[in-house]
């Protein structure tokens, strides 16, 4: 059996925060060393909303192309026949581009609402 050496989560240190003398005193916080290491390492807030519009723009250049294929499909069927299950998936993949379109104009707006509040801090703390 081969052995990892990654730490499991129950054999996780527990070091003290403080440098004082370990006792029985209330103030003194014990934390294992991956909540540190986590807490110190996260990236900003903005970081996420940004993956997430990207995403979202990836998906409606997917959208975008499968609808322009199903419109020339569309076109090059006969003007006599009715298709409705085409019409039906024409109409499904417009309303999942809007609402793709809709869903990271609110992230967009996020997004500017937090770097605008974490200029704000940047300021206040000067």
């Amino acid at each position: 059996m081969k052995q990892s050496n990654s730490p499991k989560l129950d054999d996780r240190a527990l070091i003290p925060v403080s440098t004082k003398a370990s006792s029985s005193d209330d103030s003194t916080e014990i934390k294992t060393i991956g909540s540190l290491l986590s807490a110190t390492h996260l990236p900003p807030v903005y970081v996420d909303l940004q993956e997430e519009i990207e995403y979202n723009l990836q998906e409606i250049t997917t959208l975008t192309q499968d609808l322009k294929r199903m419109h020339q499909k569309r076109i090059k069927e006969s003007f006599f026949e009715e298709d409705e299950t085409l019409h039906l998936n024409i109409e499904h993949k417009t309303h999942s581009i809007t609402s793709l379109i809709k869903q990271s104009e609110l992230k967009l707006k996020e997004l500017m609402n937090v770097r605008t509040t974490e200029k704000s801090d940047e300021q206040s703390k000067s």
